[in-house]
């Protein structure tokens, strides 16, 4: 695909801290209103070649998740095959203007709006996808639910919203820019270690009991590391749903 011919192959390691959250989704869902009643209001094509644009400058997004031997686990992406999001488009006949009356309340939403679970869990086929997407277009034109899905482990909220607000600039700069106009290029840092290297200094000490929690193996935990990944996810999942 042209939009990710400049991707290089590279592997990202996940923290022990990351791991803490790798059984939570990060689901997010955005109501647009149509309100001047464009016929080409928020166009499949313009989302979906502006979504390939962010993830050309979020690499991170496009690839899969392997285990490590202690028990953390890396992205790996590999430029000649790599995890592309899913994104799905649906059509409701509830109208935009039923879920505003309505406050936005749950209760108005198409059932099938949310194409993953709270819980991150693998597809059939082991794979646990990075970004999922559903665009529902609501009755008569009226607006679109956009569902939006990263798993929390790989990006926490300030890094999520600047991939969705990546992602907008490119879509709205596609839309309005000309044929020749070059498309704004993004610079984002996902090494963990760089991070770590702005923490020299004092800190604030932990109370016992979380540093106790965050630095002592037990038993179930020593057992936990040996799992697959994509295993103790659904174990997660299961414990989740009870």
């Amino acid at each position: 695909m042209e939009y990710f011919a400049d991707i290089k192959p590279d592997t990202i390691a996940l923290s022990a801290q990351d791991a803490l959250l790798l059984f939570a989704n990060h689901p997010l869902v955005h109501f647009y209103e149509n309100k001047d009643g464009n016929d080409d209001f928020m166009p499949t094509s313009a989302l979906k070649v502006s979504l390939y644009m962010a993830l050309r400058d979020f690499p991170l997004l496009l690839g899969y998740i392997q285990d490590e031997k202690d028990g953390t686990a890396s992205v790996v992406v590999d430029k000649d095959n790599l995890n592309l999001p899913d994104f799905q488009e649906t059509t409701s006949n509830v109208h935009f203007r039923t879920i505003k009356d309505a406050h936005y309340s749950w209760k108005t939403w198409p059932a099938w709006v949310a194409t993953v679970g709270p819980a991150t869990a693998p597809a059939e086929d082991g794979t646990i996808k990075l970004v999922n997407v559903n665009v529902v277009r609501l009755a008569e034109n009226s607006g679109v639910i956009m569902f939006c899905n990263i798993p929390h482990y790989i990006l926490d909220g300030v890094g999520f919203y600047e991939f969705l607000g990546h992602w907008a600039t490119l879509c709205r700069y596609k839309r309005q820019a000309s044929a020749d106009e070059m498309l704004p290029s993004g610079k984002f840092l996902f090494d963990r270690a760089r991070l770590a290297e702005c923490w020299q200094g004092p800190r604030q000490s932990l109370d016992s009991l979380t540093e106790t929690l965050l630095t002592k193996r037990s038993m179930v935990s020593r057992v936990l590391t040996l799992l697959p990944l994509t295993m103790r996810t659904r174990l997660h999942y299961k414990h989740y749903k009870m």
